[in-house]
């Protein structure tokens, strides 16, 4: 395993970006980095607030709409942080921070990936006929 770490850490793209001659090449990966943090947790966090009830006057299917955009946003960071890794591994395997960092990704993905394929639909639906039964409740009442 460390040798094929070693052999893609000397890669030219690798050593490119981490020891080129632009100053450029490792601030746009980070800023790539970044906005697709960004996008991943920002939109999943309006995702999920929704379903906790915040907001009720836009559906939950409107919302889940914001989804692809996580996905690139999970894309961005993944293309980038598997650059970031690969062009200095002793880096990232030695600080005790990284490790949490990746079991915690992998547990978000699982989650996103079950919630997607088993739950989201349900949900979304649910919500849906709960929020349909509502208002048809509110327009009957006489208050």
């Amino acid at each position: 395993m460390h040798d094929l770490l070693l052999w893609y850490q000397h890669l030219p793209p690798m050593v490119a970006i981490a020891e080129g001659e632009t100053v450029w090449a490792y601030p746009t990966i980070l800023m790539l980095h970044t906005v697709g943090l960004g996008w991943l947790v920002g939109l999943n966090t309006v995702v999920a607030l929704r379903l906790l009830g915040v907001g009720r006057r836009v559906s939950v299917a409107a919302v889940k709409e914001f989804m692809p955009w996580a996905v690139v946003g999970f894309a961005l960071c993944a293309i980038t942080g598997v650059i970031f890794f690969v062009s200095e591994p002793p880096t990232y395997l030695q600080n005790p921070a990284w490790w949490p960092k990746v079991v915690c990704l992998a547990i978000a993905g699982v989650n996103a990936f079950v919630f997607e394929t088993g739950f989201g639909r349900q949900v979304a639906d649910l919500r849906a006929r709960s929020e349909e039964h509502t208002s048809e409740l509110q327009s009957h009442s006489f208050i």
